[in-house]
C-alpha cells in the first residue's frame, strides 16, 4: 500500500486543490505539508478531516492508495467477468454458491452477489430475470448516496437486466453521483465504459432519441481524451448513431476511421470486433 501523504498529495493535485485548501481552518499548511511528506503521522480526526476536505470516501481512499486494486468485492466481478468469458455456467452456479453461504445480515455485497449471479445466468440460459432480484439491484444504485468503484463495476455488469426508463435514470446517477472522484484515474474511464455500453444497449433497442441524449450528455466527458477503448468505441457508436439519424456519409467516414486507427494500432482483434458488430447489429455495409 502507498504511503498515505503520498495519497493524499495524489487526490489533492488530480482534484486541482492546494496545500491551504485542504489543510482549511483546522489544520496547518506546514502539518499538512509534512505529512504528505511522509515526514508527519496523521491523527484520525484529522485524517478524517482531510477526507472530507478532500471529498473522498474512506473506501474510495484506500481503493487509490492500494494502487486502484480492488479489494474482494471487485475481485468477484473479476471472477464473474471471467466465467462468462469461458461459457462456464457451472462456474457461475459454484461462485453463487461459495457467495450465498457467505451473506449475513451485516453485508449486503455478498446477497448482491447472489443476485448478480442468477441475473447473468438467466441471460446466458435466455430465462427471464426475477423482478424482484432487478427491483433490488435498481432500488440500491438510485438510492445510494455516492457511486464509488463498486457501485459502476455494479451497474455495468447488469444494467442488461434493467428497462430503458430505469437505464437512463442510473446512468444519469453513475454521472452525477461520481462527480466527487471524476478526477481519479480509473475513476472516468470506468464512467466512459459504462456510457459506451450503456449506449451500444440503448442502440440495439433501436431507441434513437435516447441515444442522441446520452451522446449529447457525454461529449464533454470524451472531449480530447487520451486514446483508449471506451473513447474509439464512443466514436465508433457515435458513427453509427448518425448512419441512422440519416448522416449516413460522415457516419460512416466515422466509424471507417475507427477501425482503420485500430488495425494502425495493431488491435486487430477489436477491429474486427467494430466490423462484426456492423454486419450484425446494423443493416449498413462499409
Amino acid at each position: 500500500m502507498k504511503n498515505l501523504g503520498s495519497v493524499i498529495r495524489e487526490v489533492r493535485k488530480s482534484k486541482a486543490l492546494t496545500l491551504k485548501q485542504v489543510a482549511g481552518s483546522e489544520l496547518s499548511v506546514a502539518f499538512l505539508s509534512k505529512v504528505e511528506r511522509g515526514n508527519s503521522d496523521i491523527s484520525l480526526n484529522n485524517f478524517l478531516i482531510v477526507l472530507k476536505t478532500l471529498n473522498i470516501s474512506w473506501d474510495e481512499f484506500f481503493y487509490v492508495a492500494h494502487g486502484y486494486q480492488g479489494g474482494n468485492r471487485l475481485k468477484f466481478i473479476e471472477n464473474v467477468k471471467k466465467y462468462i468469458l469461458e461459457d462456464n455456467v457451472y462456474g457461475l452456479q459454484r461462485l453463487q454458491s461459495i457467495e450465498a453461504k457467505t451473506c449475513n445480515h451485516n453485508s449486503k455485497y455478498h446477497h448482491f452477489n447472489v443476485i448478480i449471479i442468477d441475473l447473468i445466468i438467466s441471460q446466458i440460459q435466455h430465462k427471464q430475470f426475477k423482478k424482484e432480484y432487478v427491483t433490488e439491484l435498481q432500488t440500491y444504485l438510485l438510492n445510494v448516496e455516492n457511486w464509488g468503484i463498486y457501485e459502476l463495476t455494479l451497474f455495468n455488469n447488469v444494467m442488461f437486466c434493467f428497462p430503458t426508463s430505469v437505464l437512463s435514470l442510473l446512468l444519469d446517477n453513475a454521472t452525477k453521483k461520481t462527480i466527487a472522484y471524476r478526477h481519479l484515474p480509473q475513476y472516468e474511464e470506468l464512467l466512459m465504459i459504462i456510457i459506451c455500453n450503456n449506449l451500444e444497449i440503448t442502440l440495439q433497442q433501436k431507441n434513437i432519441v435516447r441515444a442522441e441524449k446520452i451522446v449529447a450528455q457525454s461529449t464533454e466527458i470524451y472531449r480530447d481524451k487520451r486514446i483508449s477503448l471506451s473513447n474509439m468505441k464512443f466514436k465508433f457508436l457515435q458513427g453509427i448513431l448518425m448512419m441512422y439519424t440519416g448522416n449516413v456519409d460522415a457516419g460512416k467516414k466515422l466509424v471507417v476511421g475507427v477501425i482503420d486507427a485500430c488495425y494502425v494500432l495493431g488491435d486487430d482483434e477489436q477491429a474486427n470486433s467494430f466490423e462484426k458488430y456492423l454486419n450484425e447489429s446494423t443493416n449498413f455495409e462499409i
